[in-house]
């Protein structure tokens, strides 16, 4: 079972780390960033979630930080992914955090 929860979980974050459109701005989204911006917001479209639980979604400048609550009956520790936006750095406090550049290019 807790293997089949990490599977659905993985992918509805692969999911959330699809472009929403192709006029996202500042940049192409299908693209590597080449000139970062510390000052850009490389996701500008923020997911708003309605009819589900367990996870949070925060947004920075160019990343996402997803934290999955409880990922499985017993689990002892929240599980965090941060999306980042290709061609910009990872954040100082990663921590632990499973790193997914975006977008993804294979699964």
């Amino acid at each position: 079972m807790k293997s089949c929860l990490t599977v659905v979980l993985l992918f509805a974050i692969m999911l959330m780390a699809l472009p929403l459109h192709a006029a996202q701005s500042p940049a192409n989204p299908n693209e590597c960033v080449s000139s970062y911006d510390a000052t850009v917001d490389y996701f500008p479209d923020k997911v708003t979630v309605e009819a589900a639980a367990g996870f949070t979604v925060e947004y920075f400048n160019n990343y996402k930080r997803v934290t999955v609550t409880l990922p499985w009956q017993g689990a002892e520790a929240p599980l965090e992914y941060l999306l980042i936006q290709c061609g910009t750095p990872a954040p100082d406090d990663a921590g632990e955090a499973t790193i997914i550049e975006v977008p993804v290019q294979t699964v």
